[in-house]
Parts: structure tokens; sequence; C-alpha cells
């Protein structure tokens, strides 16, 4: 079994939140920045959905694709955003870069 003697009240509980997004059909392939400030959505509407974590206040809505989008990430740097569909088209955006800690 699990031992979890060693962790704190905050690890042992988790309690999920739900919000309402907007569009038509499901979600395919979801992500959040490693920095944590943003996450991407890719739908069965063949549309990127773009949120903040913080207040999951809606940012974007990207139309590119044709079919569904089966896959999203964002590049190493935090910078860019790339997204597969069953069209057979990779899209690259560039996004607003994670500010840098002083």
């Amino acid at each position: 079994g699990v031992s979890t003697r060693n962790l704190s009240l905050e690890t042992q509980l988790s309690i999920p939140e739900t919000h309402e997004g907007q569009g038509s059909g499901g979600i395919s392939s979801i992500r959040i920045r490693p920095d944590g400030k943003l996450m991407v959505a890719g739908g069965w509407d063949r549309r990127l959905r773009v949120w903040q974590v913080r207040n999951w206040k809606p940012l974007a809505v990207l139309r590119q694709h044709s079919a569904t989008v089966t896959a999203v990430d964002f590049s190493p740097c935090s910078q860019y955003l790339l997204a597969g569909s069953n069209d057979k088209t990779i899209s690259l955006w560039s996004l607003f870069p994670p500010k840098k800690k002083d």
C-alpha cells in the first residue's frame, strides 16, 4: 500500500474544480503551460481555447484547423503553442512569453 504518514493534508486532499466552457463538442487534448499560468484545450470543434489559470478567464479562441485538434503542447520556453489535428496539419502559435523572475 501507499503510506501517507509523511504527506501534508494539502497533498492528501485534492478537491477538483469544474468550470463551464464555451463551444460545442468535446475536448480531445489539454495542457497547462509549465509556469502554470495558461491552459489550452484542443477540441472536436476544430478550435484551440486558451485560458488564464489564475481566474479561468478565457483569453483566446484560435481557429486554424479543419478537423478535430488531437494534440496540444507548449514549447519548453513556454512562448509557443503547438497543435496537431486530424486534418494532417500542425499549427504553431506565438504566445506572450512568461514574465521572467527577477
